[in-house]
């Protein structure tokens, strides 16, 4: 058996990637060496000179390079068997496994949660409002309201109780670095005060105080009305210097009732600025839902955090990824805040260049995970992937419109070779917030689809 015979027999067994000596060592394991005559003092070195001429000078080479610190090999044509998938990736919570948690967010023993307790009217709240101080259009009240919204006996409901004097839930909020508040649990809450104050809606299906069924606030006794306005709020105030994580926790277990923020849904409200701004007008151009082909919905803003996602790597580059996707994403809005609009604009065109190459190559194909048979015949267009798509365009991006489109139909090939490949499929669906799992998917894609072609 040569080198390259050895090699390709033992990555087809091993099934990942592998350095020149770890491909040795398992041939040697295998009894494989044995067939091989004279194989020097290291032959792992010659077997990495073999590999390494053969995927730079052989367009028909069995395998590819992956990393080169240290260098692994790999074959192309790694397949996953056909499994049933859904045709989305998207949880309908807009959780997603590429966050990492940790329960032990602080020692209770060494500190406390920096919670401020207080108690203000119906008035002061809604004052606040008015007044800028305690937003709830920097969640994006409209894109909130239009997904999670109380209905009308729900919100009549509510009002109720507060005029019983019953008590209600306490709300919770984010005190910022500006000194203006954030809701994190009350949201629905303030809405309907703010919509009932101001007339916008009549009560409702009262169960006990049915006499005031179809009345606006206007409607209401003078001393009723004062009441409302005087009655007061029980409130907790999570202050600034509290970590992201925290904050996120919080977000997560003191929801009364109403639907969760997902995690982008918080970011928006606290990184409100140029980012955010930013993220929903390349979110709604028509080039980015051409090319997800009406994968991601508006719905908790997995659109924007997708758009996040690869800018983020974008900025950032995929070296300097940690190890937790959330403050990578949360650092990458803080800087975008603190942007030039000429740097804002070039990252605008690139995103649109990148998303028209995608469309141009890859069709209604762009960033989703075919369904293979154990024969490599493909079953199914298969699910979005939001790892796809980061790493296809973060290579994409790095290519000069005269280098895509002289090499358009290789490169439109070698994305079959890389969504065949086992180690990139693993990197893009499995614990993808893994350090060497995106290392992995931005080096295959870059690897794969556009320096193999030159092979």
């Amino acid at each position: 058996m040569t080198y390259l015979e050895i090699a390709q027999k033992v990555l087809q067994q091993h099934g990942s990637p592998l350095s020149s000596r770890a491909v040795w060592n398992q041939a040697e394991s295998l009894g494989l060496t044995e067939q091989k005559m004279g194989s020097g003092k290291t032959p792992w070195d010659t077997l990495s000179s073999l590999l390494f001429t053969d995927t730079r000078d052989n367009s028909n080479s069995f395998f590819i390079k992956i990393e080169d610190k240290p260098t692994r090999f790999g074959l192309k044509n790694w397949v996953v068997p056909a499994v049933v998938e859904p045709e989305i990736i998207e949880n309908e919570d807009g959780t997603d496994d590429n966050y990492q948690t940790d329960a032990q967010l602080f020692d209770p023993i060494k500190q406390d949660i920096d919670l401020i307790q207080d108690k203000w009217s119906v008035y002061d709240h809604l004052r606040k409002l008015e007044k800028g101080r305690l937003f709830i259009q920097n969640i994006d009240l409209q894109h909130f309201q239009r997904h999670s919204v109380w209905k009308a006996a729900q919100k009549s409901r509510f009002i109720e109780s507060l005029l019983m004097g019953f008590p209600i839930p306490p709300f919770y909020l984010n005190l910022r670095e500006d000194g203006s508040y954030l809701i994190i649990d009350g949201l629905q809450r303030t809405i309907t005060l703010k919509e009932y104050l101001n007339n916008e809606f009549t009560l409702s299906e009262l169960t006990s105080l049915k006499r005031y069924n179809g009345k606006y606030f206007k409607d209401l006794p003078t001393a009723l009305q004062a009441k409302m306005e005087d009655r007061g709020l029980n409130v907790y105030i999570l202050k600034a210097t509290t970590p992201m994580r925290v904050v996120y926790e919080l977000f997560d277990r003191v929801n009364t009732g109403g639907t969760p923020l997902t995690r982008q849904e918080v970011r928006n409200g606290i990184f409100v600025g140029k980012s955010t701004q930013f993220l929903e007008k390349l979110a709604k151009e028509s080039i980015f839902e051409q090319a997800l082909d009406g994968s991601v919905s508006d719905k908790r803003m997995k659109d924007r955090e997708s758009v996040l996602r690869y800018l983020a790597f974008k900025v950032n580059g995929y070296e300097q990824y940690g190890s937790d996707m959330s403050p990578f994403l949360e650092q990458t809005m803080e800087a975008m805040n603190q942007m030039t609009d000429a740097t804002l604009e070039k990252l605008e065109q690139d995103f649109k260049r990148v998303m028209s190459w995608a469309v141009r190559l890859f069709e209604k194909q762009s960033f989703r995970l075919p369904i293979y048979n154990a024969e490599k015949q493909q079953k199914g267009r298969g699910s979005f992937n939001i790892s796809v798509m980061e790493s296809v365009c973060y290579a994409l991006s790095g290519c000069t419109d005269a280098f895509l489109a002289e090499n358009e139909a290789q490169i439109r090939q070698n994305y079959v070779f890389l969504t065949q490949n086992d180690a990139y499929r693993n990197a893009v669906k499995n614990s993808t917030g893994n350090k060497m799992n995106v290392k992995t998917r931005f080096q295959l894609a870059q690897n794969v689809l556009i320096k193999n072609q030159l092979s």
